[in-house]
């Protein structure tokens, strides 16, 4: 049975779990948004254009080289991975917390991907790298709570 593991679970740990989960949630986003701020300062859009406004927004994406959208995919997956590892770390329930708020983070963010008109290849880029961070963070944060003997 799947759910055999959840019968020694106590109160305490779905709770902790849960906060684990929330608090990754929140870090991922804190990370992520930090970081595309700062590529915004590092590659401001032209004034002529806003990004506020959706008939301007593929214009605006043309406009930014595409070291910018690299670095937006990068910025995605160290978000995800620095939440997914606060997730794991403070849930201490495997890395499930982690695949659980990098699912959260990848769906949050792809939504605004589709509807914005970024380029395919970037939106499969991102889903590949941001699965694989993902997934590396809840490896990492299992494997040094682990270590600390949980």
């Amino acid at each position: 049975m799947p759910f055999e593991q959840l019968r020694g679970l106590t109160t305490r740990d779905i709770l902790t779990a849960l906060l684990g989960l929330l608090t990754g949630l929140v870090v991922g986003l804190l990370v992520y948004n930090g970081l595309r701020l700062f590529l915004f300062y590092a590659f401001p859009p032209p004034p002529s254009l806003d990004m506020a406004r959706p008939e301007d927004l593929p214009a605006v994406l043309a406009t930014f080289p595409p070291q910018f959208l690299v670095m937006m995919l990068l910025a995605w997956s160290v978000g995800i991975l620095s939440g997914g590892y606060t997730a794991t770390r403070i849930a201490r329930q495997g890395p499930i917390a982690a695949w659980m708020t990098g699912l959260f983070l990848i769906v949050t963010g792809l939504i605004p991907l589709m509807i914005k008109g970024y380029p395919m290849w970037f939106v499969i880029m991102g889903i590949l790298l941001t699965g694989l961070f993902g997934y590396l963070a809840g490896i990492l944060g299992d494997r040094v709570t682990q270590g600390q003997g949980r």
